[in-house]
């Protein structure tokens, strides 16, 4: 057997380690970039972002195949798939912040820098909301 198939019989082999860790990178890339959104391209407590982080990957992950992201279809995705995701991103982002407000957290600029549609309301009227 040639290098090259060992190779590549090897990435098939963990192809699904590589495809959760390709999720929670690109996790942590959209929570980077809604963060540095959010505080206008400044990162006025990165610590609490690299708090909110594992927590976050590990929320979002856990909520993917209860939506059954996780089938690899994707070739043949409709108008359902995308609610799927949306449901998915709205379910880990509730998740998180359940899950934060009763950890020894600071939620509140955590929360708005991922829920989904943050931006459009203002603090007092998001948390009226939940």
């Amino acid at each position: 057997m040639r290098k090259t198939d060992q190779q590549s019989s090897a990435l098939l082999r963990c192809r699904s380690l590589l495809v959760l860790l390709s999720q929670a990178g690109l996790i942590l890339a959209s929570l980077v970039c809604a963060w540095l959104l959010r505080f206008d391209f400044r990162l006025p407590d990165s610590g609490l972002l690299w708090a909110a982080a594992p927590m976050l990957i590990a929320v979002r992950l856990a909520a993917m195949p209860l939506f059954n992201l996780t089938h690899g279809w994707w070739r043949y995705t409709g108008i359902s798939d995308a609610v799927d995701v949306w449901k998915a991103i709205l379910a880990g982002s509730l998740a998180f912040f359940f899950r934060s407000s009763s950890v020894d957290f600071k939620v509140n600029d955590a929360w708005f820098a991922v829920a989904p549609g943050s931006g459009s309301y203002s603090r007092r009227g998001l948390a009226s909301l939940l």
